[in-house]
């Protein structure tokens, strides 16, 4: 891996890692997912249109999460949100991947209460 991809690996990760953007993820975009939606209308809610994401996402994949023993892995996870969500609607076993310490630790207390501990 070159130089720069370290460098730019670290900078994701110190961002992700830091409490203005926790706080920023975790209070304003919602908590449950960190990452862009997909928007209906100019002022639909930001944890609307994540959601919306995940959904589009699990029609594209139902197919294969509906084989018996599949398991899925969500690289750069955040808060693992649509990694638990793809779990428990397509009851295929997860293995979220959050980017950051701080995303892991949402992630892992988001779990526990779904029985789902790491």
């Amino acid at each position: 891996m070159s130089t720069d991809c370290f460098a730019a690996v670290s900078t994701a990760r110190d961002y992700y890692d830091s409490e203005d953007a926790d706080n920023f993820y975790f209070h304003v975009w919602g908590g449950e997912d960190i990452h862009i939606g997909l928007y209906e209308s100019p002022d639909e809610p930001i944890a609307d249109a994540s959601r919306r994401t995940v959904e589009h996402m699990a029609q594209r994949v139902a197919g294969r999460l509906a084989v018996p023993g599949t398991r899925l892995i969500d690289l750069g996870a955040g808060y693992g949100g649509g990694a638990r969500s793809l779990a428990t609607n397509a009851q295929a076993g997860q293995a979220p991947s959050p980017e950051s310490q701080r995303d892991r630790e949402h992630a892992s207390s988001a779990d526990e209460p779904r029985g789902r501990a790491r």
